[in-house]
């Protein structure tokens, strides 16, 4: 007793023992014409592929987001923007996020320190509608940041013991290690 035969292998049996009426086909096999034309063009008869918007996923990857959060603003699963990723750019998802990501890291990066030594700017609305933009000087702050960041720099804390229990704290400042 032969098994279950799925009709797309019934179909294409069919078509190779000299069957050409669609209609005929379709009504040997008990299926809808369109789906037997479809098989007898050589098209794809499951589910069309979930399309990616790759911009929409560059942009995301390009402010830090995550593999999964750029799959979900481009409304795909993660599973299928790693597949779309190895077809299309022959590369793994990890490192197409790597590269996208770079570009936001050197971004943030440049506007930090323009940040930190005075070259940013900001923009303000007044009351009566009216965008003033002015300069803003530097952030000692981000100052401070990048030279931890970048130059070994590290907050100095001395602890002195004052007698009777007590110990004093004091922070010098920035050191270079």
């Amino acid at each position: 007793m032969a098994g279950y035969v799925p009709k797309k292998t019934k179909i294409a049996h069919l078509i190779e023992n000299g069957w050409t009426d669609i209609d005929k086909i379709a009504e040997e096999v008990g299926s809808k014409r369109n789906y037997v034309a479809r098989i007898m063009r050589g098209g794809r008869t499951g589910r069309n592929k979930a399309a990616v918007d790759w911009e929409t996923v560059d942009t995301a990857l390009g402010i830090l987001c995550s593999g999964e959060e750029a799959a979900a603003l481009a409304n795909v699963s993660y599973d299928t923007l790693e597949k779309r990723c190895k077809e299309e750019f022959d590369m793994a998802l990890t490192d197409y996020i790597k590269e996208k990501q770079t570009g936001g890291r050197e971004c943030l990066r440049r506007a930090q320190y323009k940040l930190a030594i005075g070259q940013g700017k900001a923009e303000k609305v007044m009351s009566n509608g009216k965008k003033v933009e002015h300069q803003l000087g530097p952030n000692p702050s981000m100052l401070i940041w990048l030279g931890k960041q970048h130059l070994g720099q590290q907050d100095t804390v001395e602890f002195e013991d004052t007698g009777g229990g007590a110990t004093s704290i004091r922070v010098m400042g920035l050191d270079n290690e």
